[in-house]
């Protein structure tokens, strides 16, 4: 009679803990289930978008959009910012609705593809500019700049500073190689930026470039600036060499 009682009260303690880790088990594969089921915004293809396309045509034209799927869909690598992609090149076609993922694109300046960062009717071109003119030497593809030309002639009355362009983009550039000490070595340092400038622009910022001093300001990401050129500081100089370089 013992013997009996002892293995009822056992079969009661083994069935309360098979009981609660069924529950247990349960629970956990509800909260995994709800947990797939929210849903998360991911950046997908709003048509079909070809091989080869650069991201920063890819975001200006529109061709995605912002999707919300169940997060058990959200594909591994997902484009969170857009700024990931900025620069680069669609590696592989997207049908419309596929997800964006970093995956999907490639530095077109590793692969010696700057053309695909141009849009149509601009050109490429390379300038060079120091710490101080080139804001820190921070400069990164995809920042847009503005960019300021300065001619010295022989007294300062005839000097002239010229806004020349806004909203171009860099596409390349290449920082100094050795680090320098000293306030005068460090402002003298150079780092090369390729820029996209319209193809009717570039004989102005090549002449700026080539007789004056050339100046870039970084703009706010995702901003376009709209300024009226002005010029600061002018007599007769700004005359000759400003109908070169466009001053009106």
């Amino acid at each position: 009679m013992k013997s009996k009682l002892t293995a009822l009260i056992l079969a009661i303690i083994f069935g309360i803990i098979a009981a609660t880790g069924i529950a247990i088990y349960l629970n956990s594969i509800a909260k995994t289930t709800r947990i797939m089921g929210e849903k998360v915004e991911v950046y997908v293809a709003d048509q079909a978008i070809k091989k080869g396309e650069t991201a920063d045509n890819i975001i200006s034209g529109e061709l995605i959009k912002k999707q919300a799927i169940p997060r058990k869909y959200v594909a591994g690598g997902k484009v969170t910012k857009l700024g990931q992609i900025s620069g680069k090149i669609l590696n592989v076609p997207l049908t419309k609705g596929e997800q964006l993922t970093l995956d999907n694109f490639k530095s077109a300046v590793s692969k010696g593809m700057l053309a695909y960062n141009l849009k149509k009717g601009e050109v490429a071109v390379t300038i060079s500019v120091n710490k101080i003119s080139g804001v820190d030497n921070r400069l990164n593809p995809g920042d847009k700049v503005s960019i300021y030309a300065t001619f010295n002639a022989a007294t300062a009355d005839t000097a002239f500073t010229r806004l020349l362009l806004t909203n171009i983009t860099v596409i390349n550039e290449e920082k100094p190689g050795s680090k320098k000490t000293g306030s005068a070595a460090t402002a003298s340092q150079k780092q090369s930026l390729t820029l996209a400038v319209p193809a009717s622009e570039a004989s102005r910022l090549i002449f700026a470039a080539e007789t004056g001093d050339v100046w870039t300001t970084l703009q706010k990401r995702g901003e376009r600036y709209d300024i009226a050129p002005a010029t600061v500081v002018t007599t007769s100089v700004e005359v000759n060499l400003g109908a070169i370089v466009g001053v009106k």
